[in-house]
C-alpha cells in the first residue's frame, strides 16, 4: 500500500483511493466458457489465495494473471480492468482536504 508523509499512519482512507482493479470481465468470460473459479485454479496453477484476492477484487501478481490468460488463450485487457480516473481523482481530492483540515 502506498503511504503518504501527511496521513498520520491512518491508512483506512487510503485504502478508499488506492487504484482498484476489477475482475469482472474475467468472471464473465468463465460464465461464457462454462467453467468454474476451482477449474481456472486448478488448470492455469494459481492459488487458492491469488483466486480470494481476485475475488475481492485485490490485486494479484502479474505472474498469476500471466498464468491465466495462458489458460485461457486471451489478453490481459480481456481479464480485468481499472475504474474510472474521474472516481481516483474525486477520492484524492476528498482526502487532500481531509489532510489538511488535520494538519490545521
Amino acid at each position: 500500500m502506498r503511504s503518504f508523509p501527511y496521513t498520520k499512519g491512518n491508512t483506512k482512507e487510503i485504502k478508499a483511493f488506492m487504484v482498484s482493479v476489477s475482475y469482472n470481465k474475467l468472471w464473465k468470460m468463465l460464465n461464457t466458457r462454462n467453467l468454474s473459479r476451482t477449474e481456472l485454479k486448478e488448470k492455469s496453477g494459481i492459488s487458492f489465495n491469488v483466486l480470494a484476492r481476485m475475488g475481492k477484487n485485490e490485486s494479484v501478481s502479474l505472474e498469476s494473471l500471466e498464468k491465466i490468460c495462458v489458460y485461457l488463450k486471451c489478453n490481459i485487457g480481456e481479464v480485468m480492468d481499472f475504474p474510472s480516473c474521474v472516481q481516483c481523482q474525486e477520492q484524492l481530492s476528498f482526502l487532500n482536504d481531509k489532510c489538511n483540515r488535520e494538519k490545521d
